[in-house]
Parts: C-alpha cells; structure tokens; sequence
C-alpha cells in the first residue's frame, strides 16, 4: 500500500505532532552544504494535505514539540546554549517563550511529555518539569547546574500515573516516581539498535537490542524484572535492518527502519512483524512515526539531501491489539499523556 504524500521540501524536520484537523512539525535550520541555508521554522499542514503553513519562523536550533488544546510547545536552544521552552497557539498567534534562559540543554533523543499539567524532557543535568503555564522549572533525578554534562543525560520516553520512563545513553531504562524520589531499573546493559527505540504499552517496555545476527525486541513488566527472570525475547529481526523510532497508542505497536536493505514502516504482532510499506532504499527512510485512529503519518526522505516528504498511511489494528490509551506521546487529539499522542494530559506512555 504506498501512503498519501502530505508535504514536501520539509527541511531536516525534527518532530511531529498532531490534533483533529493538522499535522504540526519543526524543522532544523539546513547548514551550509547540504542545501541553501535557512531558518528553522515550526509549520502545518491539514491531516488530509494541502498548503503547508508556517506558524513561526527563525527557529535557532529547535527540539521535541508537544501540544495540548489550542497551544504548541517546544524546546529551542539558543546561540548561548541555554534553553527556552516555547509556545505558540495553533494558528501561529502568541508566539512567547513560556520559560527562558534555562541553563540546560535538552538531550538528543528526549520527548517533551504533557502529563497533569505538566511539561517534561531530559536535559544534560537531569530531568526537568514546568507547569503549562510557566513558572518556576523544578529538576528532577538531577545533577546540580554547573555538573558534567556527559555524566547523565537522561531521554524521556513517556510518563503514566505510576511514574517518569526515560533511557540514558541507550543502555538503560528506568522508571522514576513523578516526585523524582525513587527509580526502578527496567533494562540495564542493553545495546540500543538505535535512538528513541523505546516505547511503553500494556503494562510492558519495549526495545530493540542489536546483535551479531539478529536486531531483537525484548519486553519487560514496567513493574521491573520478576525475580525468577528478566526480560523476554519477542522476536529477532532482519540482521541488516536498522529498526528504530517504537511508536504507540497503547494499542498497536510499530517501528521505523532506515536502513538499505530493510527500508520501511512495521507493525508488531504476538506473530512477529509485519511490512506496511517498504521504503526505496536509501532515498526515502522513514522517520517520526506519529497516528491517530485511521492513520500512521511519517517522515520519508534521504538525509544526506536534508529534505523530506510528510506521508500518510491507513492503519489496520491486529487482532491481539491492546485498548487504546488516550496519552501516548505517538497518538492524536488525545487526553492523556504518552509521547507519541498529540493533545495529551495523561496515560501511559510510548
């Protein structure tokens, strides 16, 4: 099944969101050699296609994007490598930095998460949380300013009632209550196929481990190993993929892969995985993937021409599908709060 192009000519985009009616993403200002210099931008697109619309120009160096109701908000580094935790209504008014000047700079890899009227991501120094509104940042399973900043750098991946998920340096995930008081290690000693390759669904974590002959996706009880094993072998995967980008809505489970020979879109299954569409090669890796009731909506394109093209994929949910869960970060028009959701306020995460 080939997907609905949406958007074109999308420069180095470095996340997506989406409601009801749009899908909203950043771009990352194009250096010099890869295409003519530009600005990062944050724009939008209507969910079926059209005009892409930019809603704020001149982003510096932007980062993970969430939305809730009729706002975005974002995370922009600036040239003094502070960090400004932005906002703007979906129509491209209001455009204000919520908090600036904030010593830290977001990790590579972190979500921005909406949880209880919260927002978090991951910095070098630790875990952060700013109320919607603005307002005093409080840190959380932090270092204190001024610390190593290759020491921690935690990556949120999602948050639930029962506490914060994130990774650090793709070797483990842990789960910390909202108060930042206590951690429970899920995975340690784990070799990452790949940024972001975390997601939360069911009462489980999953994640990609790369071998010698096989990529392979494991689970664990977010509950924490039990004591007569730890995580379980789901399946092993092609071993010249490059899986990557586990995305949820609580309710199906799928996965980018950018690589040559394994290109594509996947969707996870107790019977293993499934292609949904396989990509050419190195001109059009997926990337981002993000879906509401009806469709995945995904990123394809060739890096190394620092462009894209925003697709759109109908979905079919497999039989062994959990409930869907409102807030997951991946889904839209949501009201709970996993990372692959738009529109979220609390739930349980991906």
């Amino acid at each position: 099944m080939d997907p609905d192009v949406l958007a074109d000519g999308i420069t180095r985009p470095s996340d997506l969101v989406l409601d009801d009616q749009r899908l909203y993403w950043l771009t990352s200002p194009a250096p010099d050699g890869v295409t003519a210099p530009v600005p990062g931008k944050l724009q939008s697109v209507a969910l079926d296609g059209g005009d892409v619309v930019t809603l704020v120009d001149s982003t510096f160096e932007p980062g993970p994007m969430a939305i809730a109701g009729e706002k975005l908000y974002w995370l922009d580094s600036t040239q003094s490598l502070d960090t400004e935790l932005m906002t703007v209504n979906v129509d491209g008014s209001g455009a204000t930095a919520l908090v600036a000047g904030f010593h830290d700079v977001a990790t590579a890899g972190t979500r921005l998460v909406l949880f209880d009227g919260l927002l978090y991501w991951g910095g070098a120094y630790g875990i952060h949380r700013v109320p919607l509104d603005g307002g005093a940042g409080h840190a959380l399973l932090g270092l204190p300013d001024g610390g190593p900043y290759v020491t921690f750098r935690p990556e949120v991946v999602s948050i639930d009632s029962t506490g914060i998920y994130w990774s650090f340096g793709g070797y483990q995930l842990a789960r910390t209550s909202l108060d930042g008081g206590t951690t429970l290690p899920l995975v340690t000693s784990s070799i990452l196929s790949a940024g972001n390759s975390y997601a939360v669904r069911g009462g489980r974590a999953y994640w990609f481990e790369a071998g010698l002959n096989f990529n392979t996706l494991f689970d664990v009880s977010i509950d924490g190993p039990p004591p007569d094993g730890g995580p379980q072998e789901l399946f092993g995967y092609y071993p010249n993929g490059s899986p990557s980008g586990l995305s949820t809505d609580g309710r199906d489970l799928y996965f980018c892969d950018d690589s040559f020979a394994a290109s594509g879109v996947y969707q996870v299954s107790d019977a293993g995985f499934a292609q949904l569409w396989q990509g050419s090669g190195l001109s059009d890796r997926p990337q981002l993937i993000r879906m509401n009731e009806d469709h995945l909506y995904f990123f394809g394109g060739a890096p190394g021409d620092g462009t894209a093209v925003l697709r759109k994929l109908a979905r079919h949910p497999s039989p062994d599908a959990g409930p869907l869960d409102a807030g997951t970060p991946d889904a839209g028009t949501m009201d709970a709060g996993v990372s692959d959701a738009g529109t979220g306020d609390a739930g349980d995460g991906g």
